[in-house]
């Protein structure tokens, strides 16, 4: 088997079985076997422990450089803000509120339920590209979290209501308080004073048990969520939608950090953050601020369902031009 047929068989290895389990989640809910309650209510606990315990476990250990992240970092908002920017022009002849989902639409990222076990996956894989590289993407996550938060927020308002103190304040608080950052800020510390001696300990073992459920019940709770009924209608914008978001944001992504000459594994933890699908969190925050929720959840199905196919595209790409 030469080269180039290893390489594709280690990253089809890294999206196949994510996009799998996705499946099974759907399966699942359609036959009844999780209702909208369960979803909801697994979706908090994987918010909240699992997830922040996958976060305090993998940088608790080693961190990677510091420079290359924020770099990257950077990098990444700029590609949201670009995005969102381009989106704001291209809609202004629509309605508020499907402007608003569009613009959501095309450049939130669902890092924590589709990139990470993609990432998780290709970690194993082995190659120069594989070192730290879940935690590069944990802590680029981790950094950007804020920043899309507060520009989902503005996104909503701006082609309606508009900005106003109280609806910024609100953000804040938001962003104060997304475990993601906390979580983030706690496993820093951790690997910068007692490092890999938590993970020996039993209340590290406690934590990394928590942590690796998160990334099957994301998956799952990812494909129990989508409802390709919502397709149906406007297929020819949601695809128009779809090639901004995970073929456009990740080339602006990947070519910054070719730009900027970062290595292989933090190019590809941002290329594979900005490629993941829409966000299904960016739905009921639709719901609070005027959104079109029903468009914006089109969106999370029809990114949801082509990724598997643009995200293997970037991980070959990346990784024969970064070799």
């Amino acid at each position: 088997m030469d080269g180039e047929t290893t390489h594709f068989l280690a990253m089809l290895g890294a999206i196949a079985p994510v996009f799998l389990v996705i499946a099974v989640g759907r399966l699942v809910a359609w036959k009844g076997m999780l209702g909208e309650v369960g979803i909801q209510e697994l979706t908090r606990l994987l918010y909240w422990v699992c997830l922040p315990a996958l976060l305090i476990d993998r940088l608790g250990r080693d961190l990677p450089p510091a420079g290359s992240i924020v770099s990257a970092s950077m990098m990444g908002v700029f590609a949201c803000v670009a995005v969102a920017g381009l989106m704001l022009v291209a809609t202004r002849d629509q309605a508020p509120a499907q402007r608003g989902a569009i613009i959501n639409g095309a450049f939130r990222m669902n890092g924590a339920f589709v990139g990470l076990p993609v990432i998780a996956l290709l970690a194993t894989q082995g190659g120069p590209e594989s070192a730290d590289l879940s935690a590069r993407y944990l802590l680029i996550m981790a950094v950007m979290v804020p920043f899309t938060n507060a520009l989902a927020v503005l996104a909503f308002l701006i082609p309606g209501r508009g900005v106003s103190a109280a609806s910024m304040t609100r953000c804040l608080a938001e962003v104060l308080r997304n475990p993601i950052i906390i979580a983030s800020a706690l496993g820093v510390a951790i690997a910068a004073t007692i490092g890999s001696r938590l993970a020996e300990s039993p209340p590290g073992a406690a934590i990394t048990f928590l942590g690796d459920a998160s990334i099957p019940l994301a998956l799952l709770l990812a494909g129990a969520t989508l409802d390709l009924r919502l397709m149906i209608s406007g297929l020819r914008r949601l695809c128009a939608i779809s090639a901004v978001k995970l073929l456009l944001a990740p080339a602006l992504g990947w070519g910054l950090c070719w730009w900027w000459e970062l290595d292989l594994a933090t190019t590809l933890a941002l290329v594979v953050l900005l490629g993941s699908p829409t966000a299904v969190s960016a739905v009921p925050m639709a719901r609070q601020l005027g959104g079109d929720e029903r468009l914006l959840a089109a969106i999370v199905v029809t990114t949801t369902l082509f990724a598997p196919f643009t995200l293997l595209l970037w991980l070959m790409a990346v990784a024969a031009l970064g070799s």
